[in-house]
């Protein structure tokens, strides 16, 4: 758009001949190549911190296990399996067991984890409910290109394992490719976006 503005202007001030259209096409170009470079040079790069010890790649994790199932895993209706879990304890409670303690958070989640085996972190307690999901978000990497669909789906926030609040991440790979991304969860969304049945 500002290349063709510029065109505009200089053809209303320059006569036509071979030279001042030689001239003008090498502005142009000159200036499609400027955009081109900034774009490469400056974009968004990758919030991933891959340095912190809290640091999960995706990527890198075993294909869910073969073999029949129980329970059966839907994230706003599209079906997934369960590959990566982390549970902080809030200030200075301590967790249980985690098939149990997210078995408290939502009915048959507990049941999942025992289908899926998916990789289980705890992390050091923490102080801030809001900064979780946020700090989950950056050091867990999804594999495929920011702003595409992806198979991983990110849920995090906080719940309630009973009457214990915890905080909560969870990686689900998804069947098909969604545009679900990251989630941040509240206390009271896990029982509605997460849906679970039996056979």
């Amino acid at each position: 758009m500002m290349s063709a503005s510029l065109g505009s202007l200089l053809l209303a001030r320059l006569p036509l001949s071979p030279t001042n259209l030689a001239l003008l096409g090498g502005v142009i170009v000159g200036l499609i190549l400027l955009g081109i470079a900034w774009r490469i040079l400056f974009r968004r790069k990758s919030t991933f911190e891959s340095d912190s010890p809290l640091a999960e790649d995706l990527a890198a994790l075993g294909p869910p296990p073969s073999g029949p199932r129980h329970y059966y895993l839907h994230i706003r209706g599209q079906p997934g399996r369960l590959r990566y879990v982390v549970l902080a304890p809030m200030g200075k409670r301590s967790l249980g067991k985690p098939e149990t303690t997210l078995e408290l958070v939502c009915r048959g989640l507990g049941e999942v984890a025992m289908d899926d085996k998916p990789r289980v972190r705890l992390w050091p307690p923490q102080l801030s409910a809001t900064g979780f999901a946020p700090s989950f978000f950056r050091v867990t990497r999804r594999p495929g290109r920011d702003g595409q669909p992806s198979r991983w789906v990110l849920l995090a926030g906080p719940a309630r394992a009973g009457g214990t609040p915890i905080l909560l991440g969870l990686a689900v790979q998804m069947d098909t490719p969604t545009d679900l991304g990251q989630i941040v969860m509240k206390e009271n969304d896990w029982n509605t976006v997460l849906d679970i049945t039996n056979d």
